[in-house]
């Protein structure tokens, strides 16, 4: 079983990572699926794309661990909710990678991305002024690309769209490792709040996550 990890945030957070190298068929028979998912995912025409689709159920149904139909619907923002359960969910894929956190008691958001040098290209669409002056080397990929995760989980944990990355998120200075844990500040002219989101790098992939 391809889990790259299993993380217990808190005592109600779990979260899952997962490579996905699976075919389709493995998914499905760990699913319960009904009518309008079966339709939804009949007109996803990439094949990975419907893997990261079922992939993403699996993961949701392997957290909460229940042998009962789950029932995942998105809101118009796009923010999956469960829809017959009291849960917070936030779901990433990223290539042939997959991961997903539910909390029973807080909002959550949730991003993994794949180490590419292209982060280093768009820097300036999500990177702010204040950001600059202590972000130092721009050509350090990891530090830029754990700054974009995190402003992708805030994205997520918001869930009501209409976010400039550079003007409504500013990530405080932190040392990049293998992992830890960064401040934020999130202020869009209706909401303003601090949040300390968590991070974990591996091979190829950062994972970042909010709980709040």
């Amino acid at each position: 079983m391809p889990v790259i990890d299993e993380i217990t945030a808190d005592a109600n957070t779990r979260i899952v990572l997962w490579h996905i190298i699976e075919d389709e068929v493995f998914f499905k028979s760990g699913l319960q699926l009904d009518h309008s998912e079966l339709n939804q995912l009949q007109v996803i025409k990439s094949e990975l794309k419907r893997k990261q689709w079922l992939a993403s159920r699996f993961l949701i149904r392997m957290i909460i661990d229940s042998p009962g139909f789950i029932r995942l619907n998105k809101l118009p923002s796009g923010q999956p909710v469960l829809s017959d359960l009291d849960h917070h969910v936030s779901i990433s894929h990223c290539g042939y990678y997959a991961a997903v956190i539910i909390s029973r008691t807080s909002r959550v958001g949730i991003d993994i991305e794949v180490q590419a040098d292209r982060i280093l290209a768009i820097q300036h669409k999500f990177i702010g002024e204040q950001e600059y002056q202590w972000a130092g080397d721009l050509h350090n990929r990891l530090r830029s690309l754990i700054i974009w995760s995190a402003k992708e989980s805030i994205f997520k944990w918001y869930a009501l769209g209409q976010v400039d990355f550079r003007k409504h998120i500013m990530i405080y200075p932190f040392e990049s490792e293998e992992q830890g844990s960064i401040h934020a500040l999130f202020s869009n002219g209706q909401v303003e709040r601090s949040l300390k989101l968590n991070y974990r790098c591996y091979h190829d992939l950062v994972l970042t996550w909010l709980i709040d």
